[in-house]
């Protein structure tokens, strides 16, 4: 199975010692966000995870950790975007998140690491002229840290189709593909269903929690309101199996039944780029 920890919050920014303490444990446990007494379990080890997934803005506080979990695949999805603090109030200054980058990339691989320049918002003070520029600048950057950017815009218009037109993947930037090119693997996983129809990213079990990214992007789909995320963060023990609270005597514990998707150790793909 590939431990998935970005679609809910910032593990990396906000929770990495709480990681560490669970892989180190060898367990985590997730609470269902629409049946709170209901807990799945999931077994951290080299048997059953197969790999890592991140997702974060800012990995600066999570580098300092990352020594503990060398041993296992890592594949990084990492939002860099040029906006201030009126879109992303506490994301840092976007030279310190490429440099954060660019030190996890030369401990991988490029293919492990993937840049997010998403989403694309168009005002009055963030205009296609000042997009432009800025992918640019971020690029030149980035090159050779990455072969892979992920781009998208707040709201998806027909328009925006003339992307498949000039060559461009739209099917999905967390496929079992990306997975198998960046650490030479052949997986093989149970079928899902998408989570849209139009996208074949292969998302699953997450470990994180909605209402705790202190982030605060104004675009974010996982946080209610500013008040829920403080409430929940006052309620973060690192050394607790939940990302938030403790178990209460009612849960519910279920073990997960996942296992290693690996087929095979010696598997090689042709670059897609």
């Amino acid at each position: 199975m590939i431990l998935q920890t970005g679609q809910r919050t910032d593990i990396p920014a906000f929770y990495g010692q709480w990681l560490i303490n669970r892989v180190r444990q060898g367990f985590v446990d997730v609470l269902n966000p629409y049946n709170p007494i209901q807990i799945t379990r999931y077994p951290i080890n080299h048997e059953v995870v197969d790999g890592i997934a991140f997702c974060t803005k800012n990995p600066l506080p999570f580098i300092p950790l990352l020594h503990e979990i060398n041993d296992y695949r890592q594949y990084w999805h990492m939002t860099i975007t040029p906006y201030g603090a009126d879109i992303e109030t506490n994301v840092p200054q976007v030279d310190l998140v490429i440099d954060g980058f660019k030190h996890i990339s030369t401990k991988r691989n490029p293919q492990s690491m993937v840049w997010r320049y998403d989403p694309i918002i168009l005002t009055h003070n963030y205009t296609v002229d000042f997009h432009f520029e800025s992918f640019y600048k971020m690029a030149k950057s980035l090159e050779g840290y990455t072969d892979t950017v992920v781009v998208s815009f707040i709201d998806i218009f027909d328009k925006v189709d003339v992307f498949k037109e000039l060559g461009v993947n739209t099917e999905g930037c967390l496929t079992l593909d990306c997975y198998e090119r960046a650490w030479n693997v052949k997986l093989k996983a149970p079928k899902r269903t998408p989570a849209r129809p139009e996208c074949n990213c292969y998302l699953h079990g997450d470990i994180g929690a909605y209402d705790t990214c202190s982030h605060f992007c104004r675009y974010c789909y996982a946080n209610t309101n500013q008040a829920a995320v403080r409430q929940n963060c006052s309620l973060h023990d690192p050394n607790s199996s939940l990302l938030i609270g403790k178990l209460s005597k009612t849960a519910i514990i279920k073990e997960s039944a996942e296992k290693s998707w690996i087929v095979d150790t010696h598997y090689t793909q042709d670059s897609l780029f």
